[in-house]
């Protein structure tokens, strides 16, 4: 219930409502100014940033206080189909539409059936298919120096992405958090489905556009990790407190049959993109909260 529920602050607690309408009351959720993470009996790990960003502030169109100007726009929407939503870090909501941004702390969620495929300012390209939900953590880009960061939380779905200039200046750069496990990038194409509580998650390392192989490491709670290099390599996890099992390699039809909802929906790569002159050049330093340059 905690991966589909609707995330309501009430005062200082937090309240999941369940997609039946039944409530769960966590009393005192954000009194202490530090909240905990949310650990599912399933085995499932909701952190307390996370739950953070699903609840959204007390009032919607509210901005923190920290935050002096709105947020400038760190990604853009390439394709959509079917309903698609980011609600934004101010708790206010937006159907999606191609062309539209994607802010800093948004949580997107498609709808049953739906595939969203979003740019990002580094060139990183990421799609996520019906019944989704994933937040935009970080996003800091120095176009200058070809460096930066950029962190995304999947709560539920199939999805798929290209790493960008981010990813490809090392492995610490860029990061997608899932309630199982999580993924550091070095230059890679990537296809997983964050799966529904007690069920198997799945990640696995694609070839890039261009024919080579990036790398990719895979650890959880369990203090287990594993570097994966070989196209189709994949990991498979049912709880973030329990040893990842070692991977396997997927046949190409088991790769379709598990992402292909996703991969259709990828926006084409950078390369192609600028050759066909759709998009502006990117210029864009952004992270946590302070926000310049744009599209």
């Amino acid at each position: 219930m905690p991966l589909t529920a609707q995330y309501v602050r009430e005062g200082p607690d937090l309240v999941l409502v369940a997609p039946d309408g039944s409530r769960l009351l966590l009393v005192g959720f954000f009194s202490t100014g530090s909240p905990p993470d949310l650990l599912l009996s399933t085995g499932a790990r909701i952190p307390a940033q996370l739950a953070e960003a699903l609840a959204g502030p007390q009032v919607a169109g509210q901005y923190a206080q920290v935050v002096s100007t709105p947020p400038e726009a760190i990604g853009r929407v390439e394709t959509v189909f079917g309903p698609a939503t980011a609600t934004h870090a101010d708790g206010t909501r937006t159907t999606l539409g191609v062309g539209d941004s994607v802010f800093q702390g948004d949580v997107l969620d498609t709808g049953d059936g739906a595939t969203l495929g979003v740019k990002f300012a580094d060139d990183t390209t990421f799609s996520l298919a019906g019944g989704g939900r994933m937040t935009i953590d970080e996003l800091f880009y120095d176009p200058l120096a070809g460096a930066g960061t950029l962190a995304l939380s999947i709560v539920q779905g199939v999805f798929s992405f290209v790493s960008g200039k981010i990813a490809a200046a090392g492995p610490t750069g860029m990061t997608v958090t899932m309630p199982v496990a999580t993924i550091h990038i070095s230059g890679a194409s990537v296809a997983g489905a964050a799966a529904a509580e007690g069920q198997r998650t799945t990640v696995t390392l694609l070839a890039n556009p261009d024919g080579g192989i990036g790398r990719i490491e895979i650890s959880n709670g369990a203090g287990t990790s594993f570097i994966l290099s070989r196209a189709n390599q994949t990991i498979q996890a049912t709880s973030f407190f329990s040893a990842l099992e070692p991977p396997i390699t997927l046949t190409a039809a088991q790769v379709g049959d598990l992402y292909d909802t996703a991969r259709n929906a990828l926006p084409p790569p950078a390369a192609a993109t600028a050759a066909g002159g759709e998009l502006p050049p990117f210029v864009v330093i952004a992270g946590l909260g302070e926000l310049a340059g744009g599209f």
